[in-house]
């Protein structure tokens, strides 16, 4: 798999960059660029850890909280 190496750990996580992006408040294009630079924010990166070790009950509680 191509890609930035938390950019894998995002997507192993079940993690997509549209959902990184409203986690952090931060546009798409500016996680994007992150990756493609290769420069991650710690915020960026600690969303993607903490994605990590949720279990899926948690992760759509978040995920329905952001949306609403």
């Amino acid at each position: 798999m191509k890609g930035h190496p938390w950019q894998i750990r995002m997507k192993e996580a079940g993690l997509s960059a549209r959902e990184l992006s409203a986690l952090t408040g931060k546009h798409e294009t500016t996680i994007s660029r992150q990756f493609t630079s290769g420069k991650l924010e710690t915020y960026t990166k600690t969303v993607i850890l903490a994605w990590e070790m949720m279990d899926h009950k948690m992760k759509n509680a978040i995920l329905s909280e952001v949306k609403n």
